[in-house]
């Protein structure tokens, strides 16, 4: 396997681990996990969670973190400030699209982002929750 794919790989182990913490999380909030990794051509929606008449879209970003200890202006302990402007028009167009799929458009939904952070050794070491990022 090469470098590349290595890494690739590893990534996407790493966002699968932050994905189940997310909806644990989630879960602990009193949300029901109604999709995973919800995918069209034009973009995924990692979580898509309802509590009551409530849907939540959610952005999850996950990454290891080196020093385990938060330093200030540690761009390690900041994933969730890595959704941009393009990034928030492809949510926004998925949600729609689920919403739309699932017969759903009078319902409240919002976007939101959660930031899981991992040791070294993938265990978790804190979950941010960002609600409302549109």
């Amino acid at each position: 396997m090469s470098h590349v794919k290595y890494m690739m790989f590893k990534a996407q182990k790493i966002g699968q681990i932050g994905e189940k913490y997310a909806q644990n999380f989630l879960q602990q909030k009193g949300f029901i996990i109604k999709d995973v990794n919800y995918t069209r051509p034009w973009g995924e929606i990692d979580i898509v969670a309802q509590k009551g008449n409530d849907f939540r879209f959610v952005e999850v970003k996950t990454t290891m973190i080196k020093n385990e200890v938060p330093r200030e202006n540690n761009s390690e302990w900041w994933i969730e400030d890595r959704i941009d402007e393009a990034k928030l028009k492809k949510l926004i167009k998925i949600t729609e699209s689920y919403l739309w799929d699932k017969d759903l458009e009078e319902e409240d939904w919002q976007l939101d982002s959660i930031a899981v952070y991992l040791n070294s050794k993938g265990q978790l070491l804190k979950v941010t929750w960002l609600e409302n990022i549109y």
